[in-house]
């Protein structure tokens, strides 16, 4: 194991601090994991601290519990159903998982559930009090954590609410996360009072020296070696530029135009709510892909249609926020996901005014250019499959490059599978997928292939 000297500056603040609340929120790659590692056993060596919960996303458990296995021989356990189960099978149905271990590892999406979450509060005191119940809390991609901000307000997710609950619980507190701002100073100021609410307060802008406290923020350009040279390569960021055809373009200018008319339209605050989170869902899933598209675009349709058909009672703006709060948040499943915004889009749809006779063309034309677009790979899927023919099997013959590709969407992952097969790309298990909800042990398998030599 080699440790290299930049991440040795969390645990000199750690040890210096009567209280270790850091947020470590260095760039990608740089090891946040292993300096949060080394806090927490340098933590256990000198006897202040014995217990540690990291919550992290459910994608993440088994690599934090290797990790801290191989690198710093603890032994962590995964509380999650299957624990849970296990456990009343063998100590009795009223066994508290979150104090059968010293060490734990959850994902924040399960710790945030009901039950999960009760038998958190069983096993903490009514107030917290000295010494704290636990002793180091660690919240890996802290960013999900944080309320959703906007210009003027935050507001707490079901995420946040379960770790506001918990973290006065306990003596130590690890933020990990690359992107700890969000770009709303509220939002920002709130992940901070958690992180440590004697030093920051909900609302009130931190102060450059209070921050510089708790923060330890390290971009890969930062870290030389002792010759000053610079230890990380520095990443190319290359566009790929793609002409759009006709057909493709109309679309987009249609979806604009039914945009400008549906806000034009729009008179009661709901209502303006309603449109403009369905509108831009809309033009986010046209970017992503035809498929994608289509599935939103349909239920926008069907809500709009049941909605005058049935004439069903508007719910209130805040059952819309509740909805679309829900949508904001980060999924582990990307099933979760999906239904969640199908739950707002047909939420927000029942907040719509009658639709003119031109707004009921303009989506008639673009659910048929969606329907048959969806079966061939439009002018973005054609551009991939030819920088991937260029780089990843030129001439014909296959290069010993690998490549990772990102959507946002489980829809157009799905759709780019098919196209990629029929491009001949899925030969002898050369493609994989890996998306929320998948199999823990399948995800290891994909991870693991991809990474053989």
């Amino acid at each position: 194991i080699s440790i290299e000297d930049y991440q040795l500056d969390p645990v000199v603040r750690a040890i210096r601090m009567p209280r270790a609340n850091l947020l470590i929120a260095d760039d990608v790659g740089l090891g946040k994991s292993i300096e949060a590692g080394l806090v927490i056993h340098e933590l256990l060596l000198r006897h202040r601290a014995r217990s540690v919960l990291i919550v992290c996303p459910a994608s993440l458990q088994i690599k934090w519990r290797d990790e801290m296995a191989e690198k710093f021989g603890l032994e962590f356990r995964i509380v999650d159903t299957a624990l849970l189960k296990e456990l009343r099978r063998s100590r009795g149905i009223h066994t508290n998982p979150w104090t059968h271990f010293p060490r734990l590892i959850t994902s924040i999406d399960w710790l945030k559930r009901d039950t999960p979450l009760r038998m958190m509060r069983d096993a903490l005191p009514p107030i917290p009090g000295y010494p704290r119940k636990f002793d180091v809390l660690v919240v890996d991609e802290a960013h999900n954590v944080a309320p959703t901000g906007s210009a003027n307000y935050a507001v707490d997710s079901q995420r946040t609410q379960a770790i506001r609950q918990i973290a006065p619980h306990f003596e130590h507190r690890l933020f990990l996360t690359a992107t700890p701002h969000n770009g709303y100073p509220e939002s920002f100021s709130s992940l901070l009072e958690l992180l440590d609410d004697q030093r920051f307060a909900r609302g009130i802008p931190p102060e450059r020296e209070q921050l510089a406290t708790v923060m330890v923020r390290r971009l890969k350009d930062d870290i030389v070696d002792w010759n000053g040279q610079p230890k990380f390569a520095k990443r190319k960021i290359l566009p790929i530029e793609v002409d759009y055809t006709d057909d493709e373009q109309r679309a987009h200018r249609l979806l604009v135009e039914y945009a400008q008319l549906r806000e034009k339209a729009a008179e009661e605050e709901g209502s303006r709510y309603a449109t403009h989170f369905v509108l831009k869902l809309l033009k986010k899933r046209l970017f992503s892909s035809p498929a994608a598209f289509a599935l939103t675009l349909d239920k926008h349709v069907n809500t709009l249609q049941k909605a005058k058909e049935e004439k069903t009672s508007k719910p209130t703006i805040g059952i819309l926020r509740r909805a679309i709060d829900q949508v904001d948040e980060e999924y582990a499943d990307d099933d979760e996901r999906e239904t969640a915004e199908g739950e707002a889009v047909g939420t927000a749809g029942n907040l719509f005014d009658d639709l003119t006779d031109r707004e009921r063309e303009i989506l008639d034309e673009l659910a048929s250019w969606a329907d048959r677009s969806q079966g061939s790979p439009d002018s973005k899927a054609k551009a991939l499959i030819d920088w991937l023919e260029e780089h990843i099997r030129p001439d014909g013959e296959w290069s010993d490059q690998r490549v990772i590709i990102f959507t946002e969407y489980r829809a157009t992952q799905n759709w780019l599978l098919d196209i990629l097969a029929g491009a001949g790309f899925t030969e002898e298990g050369r493609l994989q997928t890996i998306y929320g909800g998948m199999d823990t042990e399948d995800r290891e398998r994909v991870k693991a292939a991809f990474q053989a030599h």
